[in-house]
């Protein structure tokens, strides 16, 4: 569907204004659709580079984060997070990608690619097992 018959059909959907989008795939198609679904005073959250001339007017705001740990100021901040990584895995707070492993190893990226150019793959990584290359 293309973003802006999405973006419409949304504003049917939806009356209450959309103030943040946080975009986690951050493509120069989901970045446009993130910024024309928000309201005027509202933020868009990005996770690689603003493509060029999104920011069209000051009334919306973009940030872009970077998540690490390798840093002074974030170091402390990792070492407790992954010190209670498994168990909060194990008890469901945090969930892992959806995943489809595609079958036959290497072999499996062509068609994965395929499906993706296609559009046939939507909010799943796609997995191989370079293993299984026959």
């Amino acid at each position: 569907m293309p973003s802006s018959t999405l973006a419409a059909q949304n504003r049917e959907i939806i009356a209450a204004p959309i103030e943040i989008v946080y975009d986690a795939v951050s493509s120069p198609d989901t970045q446009r659709l993130g910024y024309d679904l928000l309201d005027d005073g509202g933020s868009l959250i990005l996770v690689r580079p603003t493509v060029e001339g999104l920011n069209k007017t000051t009334s919306k705001k973009i940030f872009n984060v970077h998540g690490t740990w390798t840093v002074p100021h974030t170091r402390e901040l990792g070492i407790q997070f992954y010190s209670k990584f498994t168990e909060l895995l194990e008890k469901g707070l945090i969930k892992t990608n959806r995943y489809e492993v595609l079958s036959g190893g290497l072999n499996g990226v062509s068609g994965g690619l395929e499906r993706l150019k296609a559009n046939e793959v939507s909010g799943t990584k796609l997995l191989v097992r370079p293993k299984e290359t026959v």
